[in-house]
C-alpha cells in the first residue's frame, strides 16, 4: 500500500508516477491493483470507495502524460502551486507516466 495523488474522470482513476519507482515496477510484474479512497465529513463520518482492476501504465502520447499530470498536480497544489518548479520538472520529466484505473469492481461504504 502507498499513498498517491490521482485524479478521477468519471470513468477511470489517473495515477502520475515515474518509471523508475517500485509501484511501477510491481505493476510490470502483475497489474491487478487495489485503490482504496476515504473522505472524512464535516460530521464525523467517513466515506470510502475500493476500486480493483487492471492497471494501465500510460507512456505515450507525452502531451497525454503532461496534461493528465499537471491535473492531478493542481488538484493537490492549486492553479497557482503546479506552476512552481516543481511539479513543472516532475511533469516534464520523461521518466513521468500514469498509471491508469478502469475499474472492474467497486465497493463503497460509509461509517
Amino acid at each position: 500500500m502507498v499513498p498517491v495523488w490521482f485524479g478521477w474522470d468519471g470513468e477511470s482513476i489517473w495515477i502520475s508516477s515515474f518509471a523508475i519507482t517500485r509501484k511501477v515496477n510491481e505493476l510490470m510484474q502483475n497489474p491487478w491493483v487495489s485503490i482504496a479512497v476515504d473522505v472524512g465529513h464535516e460530521t464525523g463520518q467517513t466515506r470510502a470507495v475500493i476500486l480493483e482492476g487492471r492497471a494501465v501504465l500510460v507512456s505515450e502520447p507525452r502531451e497525454l502524460v503532461r496534461q493528465q499530470s499537471t491535473w492531478i498536480y493542481t488538484r493537490y497544489l492549486g492553479e497557482a502551486g503546479v506552476l512552481e518548479k516543481e511539479p513543472q520538472s516532475w511533469i516534464a520529466d520523461p521518466e513521468n507516466l500514469l498509471i491508469k484505473l478502469t475499474p472492474e469492481r467497486a465497493f463503497a461504504w460509509s461509517y
